[in-house]
């Protein structure tokens, strides 16, 4: 077996031991509801973990052994505080697993090489363009209602976060193009890129969805989780310190501009300085800010915050309990 599936095996039964800890922890609490039925849930995420690690090691075994683990921390994580706070979610959770894991096996398996992802990179930027563009072009609703997605039955299906995904793979390869460049540059194989202003374009279309999403469609989360992916892939693709601080100028300004320029971002600028102007926020932003206090810098450890108190808080507010308790 290769050195990065020992590694990623490994990394995986801690992973399983870290999400076990902390739903027993939680579950020691006096209010708690969390009994033996979480061990079902916990075996069926152990399942699925092992399964994606089969089939990397079949089809991948070179592959890095650290990302798997890490986003297996965070879904266990991210169960043991739903069952916690929302206990009746935790079938969907384990549901909505099911189906993430069985689209990672049908890439993993059914993508026989790279070649055939990279073709699709253009066809999915295009996609993800469109389904991210067209709901705030041809909205006209007085209501600033942007219809971005469908509904099947019980799931909402959201369009613009299906085409950040598509973005997201897009830009990914995109930028493995200059990480290849990048080693071809430290064996001295091709001149530095500092002279090519090619390096740019992918900063600038970061930049440019980053900044359409603030400004036309409002959505805060979705811009924030856009620029903090595209600054990590062009941070590991690329690594030039200089081109990055540019762009968090360059998004700096576009926030700004979209804080003084747009009714519904300077509300939410300035409900956020004084959460008692709004009274469909502010109370939100008012107990979140009293939970994280309460957690101070090490936390409250699992089970022991008060993450419940807080409305929204398995939905947009999600990260209170996690700071306050982690």
């Amino acid at each position: 077996m290769h050195k990065q599936r020992v590694i990623e095996l490994t990394l995986l039964l801690l992973a399983i031991a870290i999400t076990s800890a902390t739903a027993a922890i939680a579950a020691l609490d006096d209010q708690s509801e969390i009994g033996w039925i979480a061990l079902p849930y916990i075996a069926g995420l152990a399942l699925l973990w092992f399964a994606s690690h089969l089939a990397l090691r079949r089809r991948m075994p070179t592959a890095n052994g650290l990302l798997l683990p890490v986003a297996a921390l965070l879904q266990g994580l991210g169960f043991a505080f739903v069952l916690r706070i929302d206990s009746g979610a935790t079938t969907k959770h384990l549901i909505w697993s099911i189906v993430a894991t069985g689209a990672f096996l049908s890439v993993v398996i059914g993508v026989r090489s790279l070649k055939v992802v990279r073709r699709a990179g253009k066809l999915l930027g295009i996609l993800g363009a469109i389904a991210v563009l067209l709901p705030p072009i041809f909205h006209t609703s007085s209501s600033y209602f942007i219809p971005s997605g469908f509904r099947i039955q019980s799931v909402y299906v959201d369009l613009q976060k299906i085409g950040i995904f598509c973005l997201i793979i897009f830009f990914a390869d995109w930028l493995a193009s200059y990480r290849l460049r990048n080693t071809a540059e430290h064996f001295g194989e091709v001149d530095r890129i500092e002279g090519d202003p090619s390096r740019f374009a992918p900063l600038i279309g970061g930049w440019l969805i980053t900044s359409f999403l603030l400004i036309f469609n409002f959505d805060t989360g979705s811009a924030f989780i856009v620029c903090s992916v595209f600054l990590a892939m062009w941070w590991v693709a690329v690594g030039r310190a200089v081109d990055l601080l540019g762009y968090l100028i360059a998004v700096a300004l576009s926030t700004l501009v979209a804080v003084t320029t747009v009714p519904e971002m300077h509300t939410r600028f300035q409900t956020w300085l004084n959460p008692g102007t709004n009274a469909e926020w502010g109370d939100s932003i008012t107990r979140s800010s009293f939970a994280l206090a309460g957690g101070g810098l090490t936390g409250t450890g699992p089970g022991g915050g008060s993450g419940n108190w807080v409305p929204d808080v398995v939905d947009n507010l999600i990260f209170v309990p996690l700071a306050e308790e982690l």
